[in-house]
């Protein structure tokens, strides 16, 4: 784990050095502020067991807990990037994080479940404005050409950062307490909200007149041109597959592991970081070959990376048991094959479809979409794997990984795709 992260900050000089002042300044900037949102998602996973076992919070409880989180944070995702569109996304990047700072820290308060969803309702809010306003304020600088290596390299942000808030969470909660999981990372969130708000380069205009102007008659127009494009649906509808599957993975993997498998708990809580370690590979080796050889028709790359993801669900099903060894490079094959395709659908393909205008707007529906799915794992994972057993739950992760990929069937038939060409 620690050599994977020395890696990439190793390799982020020779990324840097290509890049202009503003470039550095809003790939740095960005990518920590939206890593830092997983130290204030990931902490909540992480004490599932504590609460379980400390106030008796039942797995309905904890599902209904992330549901409430998942219903507001997909309902924020379809209006956060429309409105970061109109009025810039920088503001709405720092609101941000220091509303899920604040909710965050509110968690330290809670006995009740009621209580726990509320907060962590209102901080699925405040995490929505993250994704699509962050990859709106990087399109201005970054050509086509880059941003299947930028994207790439900028996308380790999800994994890092989950993988950092799990290993922190763990940590605090090991020895001071579930609490403290939730007050520490509270405060370094709200810190880089600050940084946000203070330092975060934009494109300059001669006017808030002439942003009003571009943004508003571009938006009403175009909008429903990309609502109409059915690459976005297609890509929509396969990233509802994934990102179920992935959330499922990041909420649930510390409890399973340890429930389940009877893996000591903090053991527990490190091993399911394997799971953005593989991630951060699969991001960067699938941003490097799209540049190099799928660049106008990046989206024709996902199918197989699906197929590849359910067969290596069906094989963690089988063999998550045989050993710690054997099961944390399972995880990390995983995260490979949903990292990869995760950042690539929700990022790339994003900035290809939406153009100038649209980036958050088409960034936010993709991902708005894919919440839909992930309000539902909650639900399911709780009562599949109370009725019917774990084994069952990650037959339906298959199930799911092959329903993604029929969704992009018909733009592997179609070499020439809406990519091609941004709708403004």
């Amino acid at each position: 784990m620690v050599w994977s992260i020395a890696w990439i900050f190793w390799q982020w000089p020779i990324v840097l050095g290509v890049m202009r002042k503003n470039q550095i300044n809003v790939f740095i900037i960005t990518w920590l502020g939206y890593a830092a949102l997983y130290l204030t998602r990931k902490n909540f996973g992480v004490v599932k067991v504590d609460l379980h076992q400390e106030l008796g919070l039942t797995l309905s409880d904890l599902g209904l807990i992330e549901t409430c989180f998942l219903v507001v944070y997909a309902a924020g995702q379809f209006t956060s990037g429309f409105v970061g569109d109109l009025m810039g996304a920088k503001r709405l990047i720092a609101l941000g994080l220091i509303g899920s700072a604040a909710c965050s820290f509110g968690f330290v308060y809670g006995q009740e479940p009621l209580f726990f969803a509320l907060f962590f309702a209102m901080n699925g809010l405040f995490q929505s404005t993250g994704w699509a306003n962050n990859v709106k304020a990087l399109e201005p600088w970054f050509l086509e050409e880059q941003r299947g290596k930028v994207l790439s390299w900028w996308g380790t942000n999800q994994q890092v950062g989950g993988l950092f808030g799990t290993v922190f969470a763990v940590y605090l909660a090991a020895r001071l307490g579930w609490q403290s999981a939730f007050v520490v990372p509270s405060a370094i969130v709200l810190v880089i909200g600050l940084i946000v708000a203070s330092f975060l380069a934009e494109p300059k205009v001669s006017s808030q007149q002439e942003i009003i102007k571009i943004a508003s008659v571009k938006a009403r127009t175009n909008y429903k041109i990309m609502l109409g494009n059915p690459v976005l649906w297609s890509l929509s509808m396969a990233y509802f597959g994934l990102k179920l599957i992935r959330y499922s993975l990041l909420f649930w993997l510390p409890f399973y592991l340890h429930e389940t498998l009877k893996i000591p708990k903090e053991d527990a809580g490190y091993l399911s970081v394997a799971f953005e370690i593989g991630g951060i590979l699969g991001s960067l080796m699938l941003g490097w070959l799209s540049d190099r050889y799928f660049l106008h028709s990046r989206e024709r790359l996902m199918l197989p990376i699906f197929l590849l993801l359910a067969l290596s669900l069906y094989i963690y099903r089988d063999y998550s048991s045989a050993s710690m060894t054997v099961n944390f490079l399972l995880l990390a094959l995983i995260g490979f094959f949903v990292f990869g395709p995760d950042t690539f659908i929700s990022g790339v393909c994003a900035q290809d479809i939406g153009g100038k205008h649209l980036t958050g707007s088409a960034a936010g529906f993709i991902n708005g979409v894919g919440s839909v799915g992930a309000i539902f794992q909650g639900l399911i994972t709780a009562y599949v794997s109370t009725h019917w057993g774990w084994p069952s739950l990650f037959t339906f992760f298959v199930a799911l990984a092959l329903f993604s990929s029929v969704m992009l069937v018909p733009l592997w038939r179609n070499t020439a795709t809406a990519t091609e060409k941004p709708l403004c």
